[in-house]
């Protein structure tokens, strides 16, 4: 995979992880801040897919995968707490109807 690939791959990652936003308070928040620090990384990630100089391609490589990796876990934790909220807010609803 060239370096200019997985920069696409990381920009479209980001992209989906900043479009996840259904999530409820207190969680909201942090949430929030995670997802707009990932849309920062955007501008670093075109640069690179748009280098034309040459860059130390297997250092560069090694930390275009690392990060990969940490959007992976940052958008699985995104996910998780989204779905934890629409359980809570069911569960909030269904005690206070039955109270």
């Amino acid at each position: 995979m060239a370096k200019t690939e997985l920069a696409k791959i990381l920009i479209e990652s980001v992209k989906e992880i900043a479009s996840i936003s259904d999530h409820r308070p207190p969680m909201k928040i942090h949430c929030a801040h995670l997802s707009r620090r990932l849309k920062l990384l955007l501008p670093m990630l075109e640069e690179i897919r748009d280098c034309k100089n040459s860059l130390p391609e297997e250092s560069m490589m090694k930390a275009l995968l690392s990060l990969r990796e940490s959007l992976l876990h940052a958008k699985d934790l995104l996910i998780y707490i989204s779905q934890v909220s629409k359980i809570y807010l069911v569960r909030e609803n269904k005690v206070s109807f039955d109270s």
